[in-house]
């Protein structure tokens, strides 16, 4: 956690396209155990009967992510606004 939020934050100073290319794959390689890790922990703290519909919820939230890629190409398009580029919005 500690690490994605390191990433996260560094993310912010990136001068170059190619500079946040190589922040986006730091930021996948601390975000590949995420999945896992929730799934050990809904295993650790709830119990059997109520572990698969939390695991479900869990599976369902991930596809609020299905939008994001319509408001990254919003906000992609405010190129020039505040004096930065749009991919520098994200």
């Amino acid at each position: 956690m500690v690490a994605w939020g390191t990433v996260m934050t560094l993310m912010g100073i990136v001068q170059s396209y190619h500079g946040l290319l190589i922040a986006r794959i730091f930021l996948g390689v601390t975000e590949a155990g995420l999945f896992p890790g929730v799934a050990y922990y809904i295993t650790m703290w709830y119990c059997a009967k109520k572990v698969n519909s939390d695991k479900l919820c869990f599976q369902c939230c991930k596809y609020r992510w299905c939008f994001s890629g319509l408001l990254a190409f919003a906000i992609a398009k405010m190129d020039g606004v505040g004096g930065l580029e749009g991919w520098r919005w994200m």
